[in-house]
């Protein structure tokens, strides 16, 4: 099977050159991938550029912050599968520039993304880092909220319909969300999480950790949690 996987990255070029380096590795390899640069320095674009001018880099003109930078990779990725295949894809993934990747990161999250089809409809995507949910299942559910790093594996289904909404997220702020002014920025996870929520859909995330940030000393695969990112955080009632 062949995604499309969108890779939002600003000034951070030792991040991401393990995480290109960690997908290069991995079982997926390196097809059909966007690399969107959200207006970087220009010491930062040339270490970029040098390393990685062979794979489909994409340079903004201008700061749009994580949420438009995560919104227009994804579409760029879309657009680029659409002209190569003529078709839709039935998946999307999409990367921050601070993630490593487990090597067979791409065959699990397909298999746990099929599962999950087979028994719920109306799920948006998959966040492919576990932060310590209690279940025997392969996933877990949620209905809104931030489910971890973000890497995702995202249903086509629910993203055509997400661009069509012109989805903001603001007006699904609840009484006892924390950080409420940090929320209202551009952060991509957190509003594209409560747009799912919005449009009638749910998000799922894996039993177990297929990836962790870069610098993160938690071992890939046990789902710990990261110090600076807790589930009390985003608490739902």
């Amino acid at each position: 099977m062949t995604i499309p996987i969108a890779l939002t990255t600003y000034n951070r070029p030792d991040y991401l050159k393990q995480t290109v380096e960690s997908l290069r590795d991995s079982n997926y390899g390196f097809k059909n991938v966007t690399i969107y640069d959200d207006c970087s320095d220009s010491v930062f674009k040339n270490k970029m550029l040098q390393f990685y001018g062979k794979y489909s880099v994409i340079q903004s003109d201008k700061n749009g912050g994580t949420y438009k930078a995560c919104c227009n990779s994804i579409e760029r990725a879309y657009c680029s599968y659409l002209n190569d295949y003529k078709q839709s894809p039935k998946y999307i993934v999409y990367l921050q520039d601070d993630i490593i990747l487990s090597k067979n990161w791409f065959d699990d999250a397909v298999k746990i993304m099929e599962q999950i089809e087979n028994e719920h409809e109306n799920v948006a995507y998959l966040s492919l880092y576990n932060r310590q949910f209690n279940s025997d299942c392969v996933y877990s559910i949620i209905d809104a909220g931030h489910p971890g790093a973000v890497a995702w594996l995202i249903r086509t289904e629910f993203w055509d319909k997400f661009v069509k909404s012109g989805y903001t997220g603001v007006e699904y702020l609840k009484n006892n969300d924390k950080r409420v002014s940090h929320m209202q920025r551009n952060l991509c996870d957190w509003k594209i999480a409560r747009a799912a929520y919005g449009l009638g859909y749910r998000v799922a995330v894996v039993g177990k950790s297929l990836v962790q940030h870069v610098g993160d000393k938690s071992s890939l695969f046990k789902g710990k949690d990261m110090s600076f990112c807790r589930t009390d955080n985003f608490v739902e009632e």
